[in-house]
């Protein structure tokens, strides 16, 4: 009976250090996952900054071709 607990004990302890380990793969993927949607965000955010900027810019270009010019 003490080898059979023994041997539970042993493959229970395996058991739980390979769910440490497994989930300690988990939580460092979800930080590269997180790390990566931040650096999207941070970009799609630039992107539409950049692209609002050119909006303004060639709307004020065109508002300038439309004034009256002196002769």
């Amino acid at each position: 009976m003490v080898e059979e607990l023994a041997r539970w004990k042993a493959a229970l302890t395996q058991k739980a250090t390979d769910l440490q380990e497994a989930l300690k793969r988990v939580l460092e993927e979800r930080g590269k996952a997180r790390e990566s949607l931040l650096n999207t965000y941070r970009y799609a955010d630039h992107v539409a900054l950049t692209q609002a900027c050119v909006v303004s810019v060639m709307t004020v270009a065109q508002m300038s071709d439309t004034l009256p010019t002196e002769t």
